[in-house]
C-alpha cells in the first residue's frame, strides 16, 4: 500500500509539470515575458559625430556611408526614405552659368556616383509640397563640419521634431540631404531633371540649410531672391536679414522657378570669416550643438506656423 501511495503522487507530479506550457529559458526569464528593444533615433550630439566622423567627398565610401546612416535614421523616425543614386560627369564654371542643367556636358562617362536621400511620410497628392534640404557632401578631404555637417544634422533634428505633426499640415514635408553639393550643385540638379512636370508643379518652395550653428560668425540671414515664401518666412522670423549671397542647392530650385531660400547662420560680412578654413576642415571648431538644437527649433516653429496661403499670390 504504501509502494502504491508513493506511485500515484509520483505520476501526479509528472503530470502537473508537463502539463505546464509556459516556456522557460537558461536566464530563467519567462520567455513570452521578453521585450524587443526599441531602437530610437541619435540624440543630436551623437548624430553630428556620426556625420562628420568620415570626409565626404562626392563619390567616396565616406558620402556614401552618411548616405546609408541618414535613411537609417529617417526610418527609424517613421519616415519613407529611400536613397537615389545618381551619376555625376565632368562640368565647369561656363557652363554652371550659361547651361545649368545640362549635367553631362562634354559627353562623358560619369566622374563618380553620389546619392541622394529622399524622405516623405503621409504623402497627399492634393497638397503642395514644400522640399526642406541640406546637402550632405564635403569638400576635398574635409570632415565638412560647418559647410555641411552643421546643416546636415539641423535638418536631421527637423525631421525629428516636425514627424509627429506632419499629418496634419497643409502641405506635404519632402527632406532631402543632397549629394555632391559641392561639384556644381550635382545632387539637387539631378534630383530635379527626374521628376516630370506634374511633380515639379507640386513642389510650391525649397527651404535649404547650408552652414548653421557656428559659435563664430553667428547671424541670421537667409539667402534668396526676394518672393512670397521668404516674406512668410521675414514674418514669423523678423530678426534675420535677407540676403543675396551663396551658391547652394536652392539655387537648382530657383532656375526651375520654385520659392527657394537658404538659412544660414554664418555671417560671410564678419572680418575675421575666411570661407578658405573650411575647404579642409580636419576637426570641429566652429559648431556648437546647442546652435544646431536652436537652429532647428527655428525651422520646426516656421514648418508648424507658416500659412501656405500666404505662399500663393493674392
Amino acid at each position: 500500500m504504501k509502494n502504491l501511495i508513493i506511485l500515484f503522487f509520483s505520476v501526479l507530479l509528472l503530470t502537473s509539470c508537463k502539463s505546464s506550457n509556459v516556456p522557460y529559458d537558461d536566464s530563467g526569464t519567462l520567455n513570452n515575458e521578453k521585450t524587443e528593444t526599441i531602437i530610437k533615433p541619435d540624440d543630436v550630439e551623437v548624430a553630428f559625430e556620426k556625420i562628420i566622423s568620415t570626409s565626404r567627398k562626392r563619390g567616396s565610401d565616406g558620402e556614401y556611408s552618411t548616405a546609408q546612416y541618414l535613411d537609417e535614421q529617417l526610418t527609424l523616425m517613421g519616415y519613407k526614405s529611400e536613397i537615389v543614386p545618381f551619376d555625376v560627369y565632368r562640368s565647369d564654371i561656363d557652363y554652371y552659368f550659361n547651361d545649368f542643367f545640362n549635367i553631362n556636358p562634354f559627353n562623358e562617362e560619369p566622374i563618380a556616383k553620389s546619392h541622394n536621400v529622399i524622405a516623405e511620410k503621409d504623402f497627399d497628392t492634393n497638397k503642395k509640397t514644400i522640399v526642406f534640404s541640406a546637402h550632405y557632401d564635403a569638400s576635398r578631404n574635409s570632415i565638412g563640419a560647418t559647410d555641411n555637417g552643421s546643416g546636415t544634422a539641423v535638418l536631421l533634428e527637423t525631421a525629428k521634431l516636425i514627424e509627429p505633426y506632419i499629418e496634419n499640415l497643409d502641405y506635404n514635408v519632402r527632406i532631402i540631404f543632397f549629394g555632391s553639393e559641392e561639384y556644381y550643385l550635382s545632387g539637387s540638379k539631378s534630383y530635379l531633371l527626374s521628376l516630370d512636370e506634374k511633380e515639379l508643379n507640386n513642389i510650391i518652395a525649397c527651404f535649404n540649410i547650408d552652414m548653421t550653428s557656428t559659435k563664430e560668425w553667428r547671424r541670421m540671414f537667409i539667402d534668396c531672391e526676394e518672393s512670397l515664401f521668404s516674406t512668410e518666412f521675414l514674418r514669423l522670423n523678423p530678426n534675420f536679414e535677407m540676403i543675396k549671397f551663396g551658391s547652394s542647392d536652392h539655387i537648382s530650385f530657383l532656375k526651375k522657378s520654385i520659392m527657394s531660400l537658404r538659412f544660414t547662420t554664418v555671417d560671410p560680412f564678419d572680418k575675421n570669416f575666411d570661407s578658405k578654413i573650411l575647404v579642409d576642415e580636419t576637426e570641429n571648431k566652429y559648431v556648437e550643438t546647442e546652435f544646431i538644437k536652436e537652429d532647428a527649433n527655428i525651422i520646426f516653429n516656421f514648418m508648424k506656423n507658416l500659412d501656405i496661403d500666404n505662399l500663393y499670390k493674392k
